[in-house]
């Protein structure tokens, strides 16, 4: 389809890939278009967040499905989805350029909700069904839900580099809302849970749920 993006002209419309397409646009203190950035392909495409570092270095993540490709200045991002929907995460440059582009999850549906950015990179989250590889690069990082669906938090360098990932979890259906990093790069991860909430590498209990849902803060 086509969007406006442009409040100054009524004719400026820009084109998406495919069945929808997910945008980021930049915009001056009086509300002129600066620059219009569309993200997608032939599926479903959707950010969920944004921030911007001390560099005005621009992060965003979100879903898709099937392939999405960026090209810049003769170089090609491309990134492809192992299941019904992936999470997604990408960098641009402050004038819009895209520096890089990344992409975790499995078989089944995955989501990222939410991502906050720091000195030292950038920490996104969601839930996920299944297993999901919650390493973008040539690695493998396996994560598996304890049931339905789990919390995951993933952590790259401001290059887009794999730097940990955790998941949280049990039985029933576990929500990452949001997260946040403090002065000493500790992350903070808020969500919902039901039943009893595990860390899915040990397994360990660290909660239970008082009724059907209830809110969970995990910090490390």
């Amino acid at each position: 389809g086509l969007g406006l993006f442009d409040p100054d002209d009524p004719n400026a419309f820009v084109s998406g890939a495919g069945f929808g397409d997910a945008f980021i646009a930049a915009y001056d203190q009086l509300g002129a278009l600066i620059w219009v950035k569309v993200i997608g392909g032939a599926g479903q495409d959707v950010v969920t967040d944004i921030a911007v570092d001390s560099n005005d270095a621009i992060y965003w993540c979100g879903n898709y499905q099937g392939t999405v490709t960026v090209v810049e200045s003769g170089t090609t991002h491309t990134v492809s989805s192992e299941g019904a929907d992936d999470a997604m995460v990408g960098q641009l440059a402050p004038d819009g350029t895209t520096m890089w582009l990344r992409s975790f999850g499995g078989t089944d549906s995955d989501n990222a909700t939410a991502l906050s950015v720091g000195d030292n990179g950038v920490a996104v989250c969601g839930e996920f069904l299944g297993t999901m590889d919650a390493e973008p690069g040539t690695g493998q990082q396996l994560l598996t839900s304890a049931g339905f669906r789990d919390a995951f938090i993933v952590r790259l360098t401001p290059f887009g580099s794999y730097a940990g990932a955790w998941s949280y979890g049990g039985t029933q259906n576990d929500y990452a809302n949001d997260v946040a990093f403090d002065a000493a790069f500790a992350w903070y991860l808020a969500g919902t849970f039901s039943g009893t909430l595990l860390n899915g590498f040990s397994g360990t209990p660290m909660l239970q749920s008082v009724g059907s849902e209830d809110a969970f803060l995990i910090c490390t």
